[in-house]
This record gives C-alpha cells, structure tokens and sequence, in this order.
C-alpha cells in the first residue's frame, strides 16, 4: 500500500521538523479518532490506513530521511513544469490576442447585419423599439472588443484550470 500524493505530515498534523515523540502523540490521537471500531462513518477506514502508513514511515528515521528526499524532488519538479506550463500560457494568450486584433481588423460588421437588424426593428412593437434602437448603437461599434474579452474570459478560465496547488 502507497500513496505518492499524500503529504505525510499534512495527514498527521505536524511539521516538518517535529520530534519522533510528536509524531507518536499526533499517531495516537488520530488513530484513536478514526479506529473502525470506534468510528463507523464511511471513509474512517481508509482514512485510518493512511494514518498507519503515515506513522511507520515517518517515525523510522531512515524512512522520513527518504520521504523528505522525494518531497524535494517532487517540489522542484513541480516548480520547473509550473513556470514552463506559465511560458506556454502567455504564449497562446499572446498569439489569441494577436489573432483576434488581426480578425477584428480585417473583418468589421458586414451590412449584412444591419438588414437583419432593420428586419428586426421594423417588427419590434413601438414602445421596445428606442431601447433597442439605444442597444444596437451601443452594441455594434463595440462588438470587436466585446468578442476580445469573451475570448480573453475564455482564456482566463483555462489558465485557472491548468494552475493547480503542489500541496494538498
């Protein structure tokens, strides 16, 4: 049984530098708290595993030496594909924004929406029509930086997924 992802100190509570008695006092405290035999919600078990192998791998000083070797490297790789994925990311912002500039610049409103926009004025009752009338004046000269920011949204949404916490 192993767990790569888990932050061994995280689950017993302690710091990084604590004692070996700390751990023996944050092991039996938790292994008290979530014994399957005392704890019967769903989830106690596994929770109680992991709690086990946290303890036999950081009481052993040996162990902890190892587990503290691979939180470093596993850190510094982290860091390194971070700041790489960072790289790319401005990259395609940069290139997306430069496309829609150009697109935007290239391509203004053709007439054909402003028929379309006739049609639908023409059938609009009376009293909406000012509103929409103020609307489409508003609208249409700002629809270039309008589709800017829905892409720059959309883009913000994706970098917010590819960003991820190293610590959990």
């Amino acid at each position: 049984m192993t767990y790569y992802n888990l932050d061994l100190y995280c689950l017993l509570g302690v710091n990084k530098d604590a004692k070996q008695d700390r751990f023996k006092i944050a092991y039996r405290s938790l292994a008290l708290k979530y014994h399957p035999d005392v704890n019967k919600e769903t989830g106690s078990e596994e929770r109680f595993k992991k709690i086990n192998f946290a303890y036999k791998a950081l009481s052993d000083s040996e162990k902890r030496e190892r587990y503290n070797k691979y939180l470093e490297e596993r850190k510094n790789k982290a860091d390194v594909s971070k700041y790489s994925t960072i790289g790319y990311i401005t990259l395609f912002a940069t290139v997306l924004s430069m496309l829609v500039l150009l697109v935007a610049t290239l391509f203004p409103i053709p007439p054909a929406p402003y028929k379309l926009l006739a049609a639908i004025l023409i059938a609009t009752p009376r009293r909406n029509r000012t509103r929409l009338v103020l609307l489409l004046v508003i609208l249409i000269p700002i629809s270039p930086i309008i589709f800017q920011l829905m892409a720059f949204g959309l883009l913000l949404n994706i970098m917010s997924l590819l960003t991820y916490n190293v610590c959990q």
